[in-house]
């Protein structure tokens, strides 16, 4: 049986290394039956010229993959990337795998406090932090060090895309999922997969007990039978 098309988004990552960082879980996947396609994601792995936000970041995977349904995989900002077009384009995912997806709010006092705190420091930024070590203070209190880092449009398209919540996308995603979550992940906790399983009942949650939230590199084996698993089911690998 010829081995579903999988694709995968990685995360928040400005690096043109970023393929290399996967290379370990492509090839465990690629023995394993299937045929990983790594995505390159504009102003991650590439350069743009104009802040885009998350539905850009829509269109644009839309343009990219084929016109019919493949199994989907995404990472942190790639997970809510794949689930806003998994609910919008339900014909084009038959599998879809999420490993600790971002785009849900953290409502504790700890990250409202932080939200706030990146926010203020986007909206004023160097008009009135004029020392730099009092912004790098305040970027170290946000937790955004890939917001200092950025360039101005990059700066422009994270807060656009920090700003989209994909909760109400959930419940229109129609087909499977299944959850790759670190038990101690602290950048999208793990508790976040009971909002999942509230939506979708029939969600696979796959816990990775001591993996916070990049398993794909700590625990590259589990993470790879957990998507062999997912999207193979019980077809006989090679």
């Amino acid at each position: 049986m010829k081995a579903p098309e999988l694709f995968i988004l990685h995360g928040w990552a400005p690096d043109l290394d970023n393929q290399k960082k996967w290379q370990l879980l492509l090839d465990e996947l690629a023995t394993g039956g299937l045929k990983p396609t790594f995505l390159h994601i504009p102003g991650l792995d590439t350069h743009l010229d104009s802040a885009w936000t998350l539905e850009r970041y829509e269109n644009w995977l839309a343009s990219v993959l084929p016109d019919k349904p493949v199994a989907l995989l995404g990472h942190s900002f790639g997970g809510q990337l794949a689930i806003r077009f998994a609910a919008n384009h339900p014909n084009r995912v038959s599998q879809l795998i999420l490993i600790g997806p971002a785009g849900i709010k953290d409502l504790s006092l700890k990250m409202k406090v932080k939200r706030a705190v990146f926010f203020v420091v986007a909206k004023l930024g160097k008009r009135v932090i004029s020392h730099r070590l009092a912004e790098k203070v305040l970027y170290k209190l946000a937790r955004e060090h890939d917001y200092e880092k950025a360039s101005n449009v990059m700066k422009e398209t994270m807060r656009n895309v920090i700003s989209e919540e994909i909760v109400e996308d959930i419940p229109r995603i129609t087909s499977p999922v299944t959850l790759i979550w670190g038990a101690k992940d602290r950048t999208t906790p793990y508790e976040n997969t009971e909002k999942f399983v509230r939506a979708l009942p029939s969600t696979t949650v796959c816990t990775i007990e001591d993996a916070r939230h990049s398993p794909q590199f700590t625990h590259t084996t589990a993470t790879a039978d957990f998507i062999l698993e997912a999207v193979l089911g019980e077809q006989e690998a090679p």
